[in-house]
């Protein structure tokens, strides 16, 4: 995608942008202006985001997020306006450059009132700088980029200070996050009274679970005594209840059992009870599935708790969802496409999909003593063709078909399905199959006082469906790709069996697995059958005439070839976010 704009409307080229990336937005009375950008060559979704704050920071605008809204506003009024906060002396990398962020760094050792004079003069025109001297605090509102560099002052005018007394502590039980709050507060106490010497700077380090202590000597060693007593083992668990939202607690129970561990010696299978080892964990789990209210049962301590119910937040995601929209048609063939619609040629382009297919001829089922089943036979059916074309190139051959009137409609159909779930789609017809016969076997026979009458002529009938049988599992890809799981089973009626006359029933079948983009359609073809068709032609009423009318009439008989069409479009409903990312157990 590119972008060109020659003296646009500012409004215009935000509602382009916006609705190419799919993001909302709201726009400030303020927000005018034209605009002329143009660019060469194509731009990923992420370059034309880029692009697009560029766009707004040359004409003195931003953009601030606000949960799934963007708020287009001047630049110089965005700071009194809710930005996103970010703590500690490290950049946060993964914002763009030109966002407006607020900045808590925390200052371990340096003058809080002399890195204030240092960095004042750095500020942008639009940020603000302000000092808490008492709780050794910078707050920063600016662009990331520039926030970025002024940490890096920051980080080099106190590097010499910082690596001086530093120790990092492990902490066993107890959440690092909340020690360090504790500690922090038993610091600044020390400090009001008036204890001497620099106080103590505790830092949380999450993914560790760990704390970076900066202290000497006595307040070092009174550190790790409050440490100590505080991070201590609960061995009281509790239990927690789950209840899923869009997926199913069998499944939940089974995933979390994968990551936390398996139960030893435990039921086996999805839902059942799940034992880690406690080495993992710090705490062994016991995960259950109730499926009657659809919920995960857990039992944990408080402190693992919130780790597992934020893993099981991010699966209990909403399932993206796929229309399935199909149509069945049988078109007749001339004589130039006897072995087939050739798609390639018909539309100009068509690209072959690889398939699996057998065909089963399969037989009334019968006594044994009457007649011998054979064995089901898998032979390849080279005429089977599988194509994807783009929509409106079928539809525009099929609408060509039916003005030639050489096309029957047999099914059109819509469903929607949830991605990884199937799709059935059964077009069939119900017919009677004689699966058992008996045949008079004499007269009545009289034994004793008792008269036995003949056995007469009787059958069985069962009925079994004749027609075609869709299965579709869609999977959705990260750029709105769609990979089908596509079976196809096709039953047609055959020529008689003998002993019981009735007609055999072939079963053909198709597999494939196909990748298809934006306005795609699976053609699966190639199924080509002949109709015999009688025309009676002659002098109306005459040639009716049993006997006589042979001589004002004549009859025609011929052989029509038809293919059967499948046309199978997915269309994926809606951009619901993607699951979040999971947490590693600690």
């Amino acid at each position: 995608m590119a972008l060109d704009f020659d003296h646009a409307d500012i409004t215009a080229v935000v509602q382009t942008v916006s609705e190419i990336l799919g993001f909302n937005y709201i726009l400030a009375p303020d927000v005018q202006g034209t605009v002329t950008v143009r660019t060469i060559g194509q731009l990923s979704r992420g370059d034309l985001f880029d692009v697009f704050r560029a766009i707004l920071d040359v004409h003195g605008f931003t953009a601030i997020q606000a949960g799934d809204v963007y708020k287009i506003v001047r630049r110089d009024g965005a700071r009194a306006r809710a930005v996103p906060t970010v703590v500690g002396s490290f950049t946060d990398r993964t914002r763009p450059g030109d966002e407006i962020i607020t900045q808590i760094v925390p200052v371990p050792s340096a003058a809080v009132a002399e890195l204030v004079g240092l960095l004042q003069p750095l500020i942008s025109k639009d940020g603000q700088l302000i000092a808490r001297p008492d709780e050794r605090l910078l707050v920063i509102v600016d662009t990331v980029s520039n926030v970025a560099r002024l940490l890096d002052v920051i980080s080099r005018v106190d590097r010499e200070t910082l690596g001086d007394g530093i120790h990092v502590i492990p902490v066993h039980f107890a959440d690092a996050a909340a020690l360090a709050t504790i500690l922090n507060q038993r610091a600044l106490r020390l400090a009001g009274a008036g204890s001497g010497g620099a106080p103590a700077l505790v830092i949380a380090e999450r993914r560790s679970n760990s704390l970076v202590v900066q202290a000497h000597g006595a307040e070092l060693e009174a550190i790790r005594r409050l440490i100590s007593g505080l991070d201590v083992s609960l061995p009281s668990r509790r239990l927690f209840i789950y209840f899923a939202e869009h997926a199913r607690a069998k499944q939940l129970a089974a995933t979390l059992t994968a990551i936390y561990g398996e139960t030893p010696g435990g039921p086996s299978g999805p839902g059942g009870p799940a034992t880690p080892d406690p080495s993992r964990t710090g705490q062994p789990i016991r995960i259950v599935a109730d499926e009657t209210t659809n919920g995960v049962i857990v039992m944990t301590s408080l402190h693992q708790w919130p780790e597992i119910e934020a893993n099981i937040k991010s699966l209990d995601y909403r399932p993206r969802q796929v229309r399935i929209e199909t149509l069945i048609a049988d078109v007749t063939l001339t004589e130039d496409s006897q072995r087939g619609v050739d798609w390639a040629a018909a539309i100009g382009h068509a690209r072959l999909v690889s398939l699996t297919s057998t065909t089963s001829p399969v037989l009334p089922a019968v006594a044994a003593s009457q007649v011998a089943i054979p064995s089901t036979i898998t032979l390849p059916q080279p005429g089977l063709t599988a194509v994807t074309v783009n929509a409106d190139s079928a539809i525009a051959l099929l609408n060509a078909f039916a003005s030639e009137q050489r096309i029957a409609l047999s099914a059109s159909s819509s469903v929607v399905v949830v991605e990884n779930h199937k799709a059935v789609i059964n077009v069939s017809d119900s017919i009677p199959i004689v699966t058992s016969m008996q045949t008079p076997i004499g007269g009545s026979t009289t034994v004793g006082p008792n008269l036995t009458p003949a056995i007469v002529s009787s059958q069985s009938v069962e009925y079994r469906d004749v027609g075609t049988v869709l299965t579709v599992t869609p999977r959705i890809g990260e750029r709105g790709t769609v990979v089908l799981d596509v079976k196809q089973e096709v039953n047609d009626v055959g020529s008689p069996e003998p002993p019981t006359g009735s007609r055999s029933i072939i079963k053909r079948e198709v597999e494939t697995a196909v990748v298809l983009g934006d306005n795609e359609t699976l053609v699966l073809g190639g199924r080509i059958r002949d109709q015999r068709t009688t025309t009676h032609r002659g002098i109306p009423f005459l040639k009716d005439i049993p006997i006589l009318g042979t001589a004002f009439g004549t009859k025609i008989h011929a052989i029509e070839k038809s293919e059967l069409l499948i046309l199978i479009t997915p269309r994926v409903i809606g951009a619901p976010p993607a699951p979040a990312p999971l947490a590693a157990p600690k």
